[in-house]
């Protein structure tokens, strides 16, 4: 006759994990499950710490399934305190989704040491090892780390090949042992990204359907001429059909990269890649699917929350402000203010602009253009045309001494030519006022242009000129 479960689970324990386990029980259940509490009694002598199976049959399926859970998690809990690396994957991913920086780096400093030794270069150590390098890459991720970002990869590659190695060998060794048919392939052609990709293509369909995410990557890794608008629909295509198949952090991976590009087109002025960002994000919103998003590194915040304003669409700014600004890590919180600024703007209460971006700072460049471009906005709306100089000179040779956004020069520079010009135009009292679209391309998206026209507009009114 087949043993209860309850039983077979018991015999395995030993002397020591009997004691555990009763300090556990009572601990885990206290004045809950007496039918439980009432089994265990009965089965344990605590005295002679010895099992006694005698009455449970007596004990009806329910008690026994309850059981079974609480001795299946004693197990769980008892072998996560055994294995170091185990229990870790589960800590540094609670860290990072709370928040808790300095715990999380402390916890990932004392691993670094214990992949040292030697016992860490199992499978499952390995296997462990990815998954805690996948929430340190999800936490520089949020903070924009580049640096480090980099380290991980590199990490994550080498990890990769160890466990391809341990694969091919083990495979290797069970087929000669048992008679199957060799493989003749080197595990380092699975790294070869030509081949990679060849692979995936041969075998498309069976990618898209079963690892979305795979095939995500490999339309990213595909080589093109240039990365245009049809490549960004299709892509954003192909992940609205998906997205309930894909997981959380690759849905947030995947859209990260969709934006990266998207915004890189906009460095180029692609004035219809501003459109289509703007009702990608307004689906995400009406789909629920911010809430899946896990982090939002503050350039995209600020970006994000820009693009909703320009398209005059406030419910969707407050929206991407309730639901994406909490998702800040505490570096990120410059971000917040610029875009609460921002808001304001879009109100009409420009003193509040003001008073928000006083004394604002950040190391961010990308977070210092916002900045000082809304305030010098709020500077024009308000009639202090004694600042906007200044400033416009300071942002200009700000620009132009950060490499790192020098791509973004030409469409800042726009921005502060047409301003100082309608500064000079509001100066002089609609003198040399022409036609705005002989002062703004008309085809080339730059910084705050929605704003720069309407304001020409107001001129052309103001003064009846046309």
């Amino acid at each position: 006759m087949e043993k209860l479960k309850p039983v077979v689970l018991l015999e395995t324990f030993s002397k020591r994990e009997l004691k555990s386990f009763d300090n556990f029980l009572s601990y885990e259940l206290r004045d809950k499950s007496p039918g439980v509490r009432n089994f265990w009694s009965n089965v344990y002598s605590k005295q002679k710490n010895k099992l006694d199976f005698l009455s449970v049959k007596s004990y009806s399926r329910k008690v026994h399934s309850d059981f079974n859970k609480v001795a299946e998690k004693f197990l769980i809990l008892s072998n996560l305190e055994k294995d170091k690396f185990s229990s870790s994957t589960h800590l540094t991913r609670e860290l990072r989704i709370r928040g808790v920086t300095k715990y999380f780096e402390k916890e990932t400093e004392f691993l670094n040491d214990v992949k040292k030794l030697k016992h860490s270069d199992s499978f499952t150590d390995t296997v462990n090892r990815l998954k805690i390098n996948r929430e340190e890459f999800l936490l520089r991720s949020a903070h924009g780390d580049n640096k480090k970002i980099l380290k991980l990869i590199s990490e994550r590659i080498f990890l990769t090949e160890i466990l391809v190695i341990q694969s091919v060998l083990s495979e290797n060794f069970i087929r000669t042992i048992y008679g199957g048919k060799k493989r003749r392939y080197s595990y380092r052609d699975l790294f070869n990204l030509n081949r990679t990709l060849a692979f995936v293509r041969k075998n498309g369909s069976y990618f898209r359907k079963r690892y979305p995410f795979i095939w995500v990557l490999y339309m990213l890794n595909v080589p093109r001429r240039g990365i245009g608008t049809d490549f960004i629909v299709t892509l954003s295509a192909f992940l609205q059909d998906n997205e309930e198949n894909l997981s959380e952090e690759n849905l947030q991976l995947s859209y990260d990269a969709l934006f990266e590009i998207i915004v890189e087109r906009f460095k180029s002025g692609c004035s219809r890649s501003f459109r289509l960002l703007y009702e990608i994000i307004s689906g995400l919103d009406k789909k629920e699917l911010l809430c899946r998003f896990e982090f939002i590194t503050p350039r995209l915040f600020v970006t994000l929350v820009s693009v909703a304003l320009e398209f005059n669409d406030e419910i969707l700014a407050d929206n991407l402000i309730i639901k994406l600004g909490k998702k800040l890590n505490k570096s990120g919180k410059d971000s917040l203010a610029v875009c609460l600024a921002m808001k304001e703007f879009h109100t009409g209460n420009f003193v509040a602009v003001k008073e928000l971006l006083n004394g604002f700072k950040s190391k961010d460049p990308v977070l210092y253009i916002f900045h000082k471009t809304v305030l010098m906005k709020a500077c024009y709306e308000t009639g202090d045309f004694r600042n906007i100089y200044p400033l416009s000179d300071t942002v200009r040779h700000y620009v132009l001494r950060k490499k790192e956004i020098n791509s973004i020069f030409v469409n800042v520079n726009l921005f502060l030519s047409a301003l100082n010009k309608l500064v000079k135009i509001r100066r002089n009292e609609g003198k040399n006022l022409r036609n705005p679209v002989n002062v703004v391309p008309e085809d080339r998206l730059f910084f705050h242009k929605n704003w720069i026209l309407e304001k020409y507009k107001d001129l052309e009114l103001r003064y009846h000129l046309s």
